[in-house]
């Protein structure tokens, strides 16, 4: 038992060590050997998603790789240990099956707690603490693999929950977009894919081109050359496509052979090859080209010599062209080339021919490439830069770029709707110009031609953008709406504006009042008895950007108010003093005597005192 655990940690050591020293990668192809069996390094951002077959390919590989108690624990990504047990081993197999790492990419943000539609290649959390990568979706239910499961790092392949017990226990899954793998495919191991056969080879520009027939179940192809006398395959590199073009260091005279061998979208290698390959000579150095020099009327080509030739064709290729075309065969090293198109940009080469004017070389290495100018294409075209419409009346200015060496310029103008073609507007030796017939809510384009003395043409045209010329509000009145510091400001409406905006000044510059105006007036309010104000107007669109220009006159108002009553001040008494009678009396009081008396005394006094 003791050697048991001894040889199984002995085991987890050696594989951890692995990982560390290599972590979560695939093996680069041998560069010396076609026999040799390996894996291409995929992508460090990206991913691609198998096919049913590939992917069942992939997982009968990895349950070799990953056998049971064949996992470390840990997950490394750019040597970092990332994660640990059940969840690392998931990021793993998410490396191995799309080529994503699970961190680096960005699959942090791919968790979706809703369960949805799980897919083979899902990573499905359960019970919120334990990993499982989905490797097969049935009707009923998900086929998994998964690590640490029995708490001691252990890997098992083909585990399986039903769709009920699944809804028990999803905590939440992390879902490659645009994967909808059910694991249904039929895996193929070792090389099951047929042999590529070769074509065809072709000495051109800059070297040889091999071909070969396409072939089922291969989704890219690894090249292999020999050359000379050399007995060991070097790796070309890989291609999608059914040819390979080889360009290194070609020598004059010698023979290379080629083979191919196909690869799973895994860049593993799944078929044989050719052993004899195909095989042909590299005839002769390709010119090499020094200049490609353009004057009015020609472009002249010049290149290097090779030695023993005397002959050689020139080709051209413009932009719009699928295929070289010769335009000419000639003794020397120099040629002039007079047939071209204006502002076109051609691209060309040349080729050695022998004494019976047969090609015995590739094309030019490098090919030179140069503008056909004529003579009304001889200066560029003016660029109009600025389209500004200007104070006066449905004026426009136009500005462009000075073009050097042109004497003076053509200016012409587009109305939609009304001219299709180009309407001369004006002559003119500087870089800008007026154009004052503009019509509201009408569109234009212009363009500008440098001409000569003669009034030749001596540039092509660029049109401008399309310009939506808008009027400004006129009749613009201003009259005092009260005393209360108000005015009001009337303008006639604009037909498509949207909006308008109001400025005003006293005495400086134009201020915008702060407001959206929908209508065709407004309250100005807060003026000041006494002062001049000036009003203007300019149209908006409907994102509130300004379209017009203005009436830099405007329309002038001293506001004068009338002056109002002084009102008594508030301070003097409005009351008499609250301890004053209130009343005053009307009755006199009631013990006064009211009679004179009416008797007098009747006795005298009828004794003397004693």
């Amino acid at each position: 038992m003791l050697r048991r655990h001894l040889s199984l940690l002995l085991t987890i050591i050696l594989i951890l060590t692995a990982i560390m020293v290599t972590p979560v990668s695939v093996n680069a192809v041998s560069s010396d050997t076609a026999e040799s069996a390996a894996t291409a390094d995929v992508a460090d951002t990206g991913y691609f998603i198998p096919s049913e077959t590939a992917f069942a390919s992939r997982l009968a590989q990895l349950q070799k790789i990953y056998p049971s108690y064949g996992y470390s624990g840990v997950y490394y990504e750019d040597g970092m240990a990332k994660a640990w047990t059940c969840y690392g081993y998931t990021c793993i197999m998410l490396y191995e099956v799309f080529g994503i790492k699970y961190y680096a990419d960005g699959f942090l943000n791919e968790i979706d707690y809703s369960m949805g539609d799980i897919c083979a290649g899902d990573i499905v959390r359960i019970f919120g603490s334990h990993s499982i990568f989905i490797t097969k979706v049935t009707s009923k239910g998900y086929y998994f693999t998964d690590a640490n499961w029995d708490n001691a790092n252990g890997v098992r392949w083909n585990a399986y929950y039903s769709k009920s017990e699944m809804a028990a226990i999803f905590t939440y899954k992390v879902h490659v977009p645009g994967n909808t793998l059910v694991g249904n495919g039929t895996a193929k191991t070792g090389l099951y894919a047929d042999a590529p056969v070769l074509k065809a080879t072709k000495c051109s520009a800059p070297g040889i081109t091999v071909y070969w027939k396409p072939v089922d179940d291969a989704e890219s192809y690894r090249v292999y050359y020999k050359a000379g006398d050399q007995t060991r395959w070097k790796t070309l590199g890989d291609t999608e496509d059914t040819y390979f073009k080889f360009i290194d260091n070609l020598q004059y005279g010698a023979e290379y052979t080629f083979t191919v061998r196909c690869l799973d979208c895994y860049g593993e290698l799944i078929s044989g090859y050719d052993k004899e390959g195909i095989t042909v000579k590299y005839l002769v150095s390709a010119p090499q080209l020094t200049s490609a020099e353009a004057d009015v009327d020609m472009v002249t080509l010049t290149w290097e010599p090779v030695s023993t030739v005397k002959n050689y064709r020139v080709f051209a290729k413009a932009a719009s062209d699928t295929k070289w075309r010769i335009i000419g065969t000639v003794k020397g090293t120099t040629f002039n080339y007079t047939k071209g198109q204006a502002h076109t940009t051609y691209q060309f080469t040349v080729r050695c021919l022998n004494n019976n004017n047969e090609v015995i070389s590739g094309c030019s290495p490098k090919t030179l490439t140069a503008n056909y100018v004529t003579y009304a294409t001889q200066h560029d075209a003016p660029v109009i830069t600025a389209i500004t419409p200007t104070n006066a009346k449905n004026s426009v200015k136009l500005t462009w770029n000075a073009v050097s060496g042109a004497n003076r310029y053509y200016v012409y103008v587009s109305r939609f709707g009304v001219n299709a073609g180009w309407k001369k507007i004006g002559t003119t030796k500087k870089n800008y110009f007026v154009y004052s017939d503009c019509v509201n809510q009408s569109a234009y384009r212009f363009t500008v031609r440098c001409v000569d003395a003669k009034g030749n043409f001596t540039s092509d045209y660029k049109r401008s953008d399309v310009f939506n010329f808008y009027a400004y509000p006129e009749k613009i009145k201003a009259t005092k709406l009260d005393d209360d510091g108000n005015v009001k400001v009337y303008w006639n409406a604009v037909k498509g504006a949207a909006g308008y905006a109001l400025y005003y000044k006293t005495t400086g510059g134009w201020t915008r009042v702060n407001a959206v105006i929908s209508g065709t007036s407004y309250v100005f309010p807060n003026c000041e008895n006494g002062t001049k104000y000036t009003f203007t107007v300019r149209v908006l669109d409907e994102k509130a950007k300004l379209i017009s220009s203005f009436d830099s006159t405007g329309v002038s108002i001293t506001y004068k108010a009338v002056p109002k009553p002084t009102e008594p001040s508030t301070d003097a008494p409005t009351d008499a003093p609250t301890d004053a009678p209130a009343e005053v009396p009307t009755d006199a009081p009631t013990d006064a005597p009211t009679d004179a008396p009416t008797d007098a005394p009747t006795d005298a006094p009828t004794e003397t005192p004693q």
